[in-house]
């Protein structure tokens, strides 16, 4: 339960969601630097990538940890705009050639590896609220 808990930080999750490996028809790299390039434009994939790494961050450093429902909600809404930025990434346009993502075996990888970390970050989100809710009703009964 350890490493799940490792692996599913939330600040270890965007750590591997900003390395993930991008294979372009021009030029591959990580997403991160295809953030970095579309942020100036203001690329909608950009500013929900941005959005949802700092509601995590936020969550993270602001959001006290007694109030475990507002913060598996706020995490959950995060990871849910950090993906839709990667859906948005991958179906705005098909002249750019980032499909080619999904062919190279170390790409592909980089998505598998992501994917493993944010089932973990899904587990101890989960694990957070039922040990929550045990404490809530432990502390109900023995009033």
């Amino acid at each position: 339960m350890k490493i799940i808990k490792v692996l599913g930080h939330p600040i270890v999750l965007i750590a591997i969601f900003l390395l993930l490996i991008i294979e372009g028809a021009h030029f591959g790299g990580f997403y991160l630097l295809y953030l970095l390039l579309a942020i100036p434009h203001g690329a909608t994939y950009a500013l929900l990538a941005i959005g949802g790494i700092s509601l995590i961050v936020i969550v993270k450093s602001f959001v006290p940890n007694k109030s475990n429902k507002i913060r598996a909600i706020l995490y959950l809404l995060g990871l849910l705009i950090m993906n839709t930025s990667l859906v948005i990434f991958f179906s705005r346009d098909e002249k750019t050639g980032n499909m080619e993502t999904f062919e190279g075996g170390v790409p592909l990888i980089s998505f598998i590896i992501f994917g493993v970390f944010m089932l973990c970050f899904l587990v101890n989100i989960f694990v957070d609220l039922s040990e929550y809710r045990t404490s809530l009703l432990s502390s109900k009964s023995g009033e």
